[in-house]
């Protein structure tokens, strides 16, 4: 049994591997030759080039949307500048915190820094090192200069670093070799006709106030398709909106003991700076606890709204041959505006200067460049208005100057609402009166204090 048992093993092995075989084999059939129809037609190609395409692969493959403006557009658009055309644009706001600080938004994000929307100007980033964002268009192109815009409203962190999360703007300028000669553009208007909050001198005075910008361009080829230059210089004359809002933002400081409105000793004003909740102490009157703010100044008795802008740029352009240019760019721009973020600064005497070298070849293009920034003059509203009450009288002072007065007024039968009045009267003796002498001087000397304890300086 067994001998017929081995003579029948081979037999059964060989027709095991040709059965699981035979299914191997059918799982991979070879495809039928079919023979091309009678009505195909057969074309040979010789070579196939692509020229659409002039740009890295990588920014076809990134997952971006951008947005344009080209000359011609610019030149159509309504708005008084390239820099307000760009609002017209799908996906972007420009915010208008200052005539002098245009700010652009994308992807929702409403902020008056954008710190994480990147500006570029012929691919060099012109962000103020200090502030971390770039003021307006004070370092960028003038209407004369300006050839496109490129808006990126999406993230573009995939293509320029964390630094575009938000998005990304990139002005390119005219370049010398193809746009000569000598261009002037004046901008004339008038703003705050009627305006309540404009100052005025002698009876039947007028708020009006003069806008005026004025735009040079000169473009010249030194050595045909050598060696070009080009320079620019703009002087821009303006007067702000004033910020006035009399919004009470804490109506409840006193709620418990029947306190609101102008009753309110905790008021705190939307452009009133002195009276935060920094400035407030919970005083014991009369048996009761009530919060009192100090006095504060408005913002338009702390800043000068004239807005001051003088920039300009040098750039000089070799050709080494065709497609291969070498440039060196010198920016510099002078300027007085609002700066607002948390809090609103004055920016005053405010300096920024830029040095770009650009190589450009068809294969590669390299940068590099140095910003300096001087912030002058510049200062913290919030801190000016604190500083200048903490100035003549101390917190602690004028509380016990506040307590006092409010116990003589209620002796004599005063209300609460018409004794805290009295109070703060009698604990603001000796403030410093808005446009008087004392005042703009102890104003300009808090510029100089760099320490916002005590002064208001924004100093780098």
């Amino acid at each position: 049994m067994k001998n017929k048992l081995r003579r029948l093993r081979g037999p059964v092995a060989c027709a095991s591997v040709l059965a699981l075989a035979h299914p191997l084999a059918a799982q991979t059939p070879k495809p039928p030759h079919r023979a091309a129809p009678t009505d195909t037609l057969h074309t040979d190609l010789n070579e196939v080039v692509v020229s659409a395409s002039r740009v890295e692969e990588s920014f076809l493959q990134s997952p971006v949307t951008v947005e344009k403006l080209n000359a011609r557009a610019i030149r159509l658009s309504p708005a008084a500048s390239f820099f307000d055309a760009i609002e017209n644009l799908k996906g972007v706001q420009v915010i208008t915190p200052s005539i002098g600080f245009k700010v652009i938004n994308a992807r929702g994000f409403t902020n008056t820094t954008n710190v994480r929307f990147a500006q570029l100007v012929d691919g060099v980033d012109n962000q103020a090192p200090h502030i971390g964002g770039p003021i307006g268009n004070v370092l960028g192109p003038s209407d004369l200069d300006i050839n496109s815009v490129e808006i990126v409203p999406g993230t573009a962190a995939a293509l320029y670093g964390l630094n575009a999360i938000n998005g990304l703007a990139n002005f390119t300028t005219k370049n010398p070799f193809t746009s000569e000669g000598l261009s002037v553009r004046q901008q004339t208007g008038v703003n705050h006709l009627k305006d309540p909050n404009v100052k005025t001198f002698g009876e039947g005075g007028s708020p009006l106030k003069s806008y005026s910008e004025t735009n040079v361009r000169y473009a010249k080829v030194l050595v045909n398709d050598k060696l070009a230059f080009k320079v620019n210089g703009s002087y821009l004359r303006a007067f702000d909106w004033i910020a006035n809002d009399q919004t009470d933002i804490n109506p409840n400081g006193n709620a418990t003991t029947g306190l609101f409105g102008a009753d309110n000793p905790a008021q705190d004003q939307v452009s009133r700076y002195g009276n935060e909740s920094s400035d407030r102490t919970t005083l014991t009157l009369g048996g009761k606890q009530y919060s009192v703010a100090r006095t504060g100044y408005n913002e338009r008795d702390l800043v000068d709204y004239s807005v001051r802008m003088l920039k300009a740029d040098a750039a000089v352009h070799y050709r080494f041959r065709a497609g291969t240019e070498l440039a060196y760019t010198y920016r510099v721009a002078s300027f007085d505006n609002v700066y607002q973020r948390s809090n609103r600064f004055r920016l005053q005497d405010y300096l920024l200067q830029q040095h770009a070298l650009t190589l450009t070849t068809p294969v590669v293009q390299a940068r590099a460049y140095l910003t300096q920034e001087n912030t002058g003059k510049s200062y913290n509203l919030r801190s000016m208005g604190e500083n200048i009450d903490r100035s003549y009288k101390s917190d602690a002072q004028w509380n016990t100057d506040f307590t006092n007065a409010w116990n003589s007024a209620t002796a004599g039968g005063q209300g609460v609402a018409t004794a805290l009045a009295t109070a703060r009267t009698a604990a603001d003796a000796g403030r410093l009166q808005p446009g008087t002498d004392a005042f703009n001087q102890r104003l300009s000397n808090l510029q100089d204090i760099n320490n916002w304890d005590q002064g208001a300086a924004l100093r780098v």
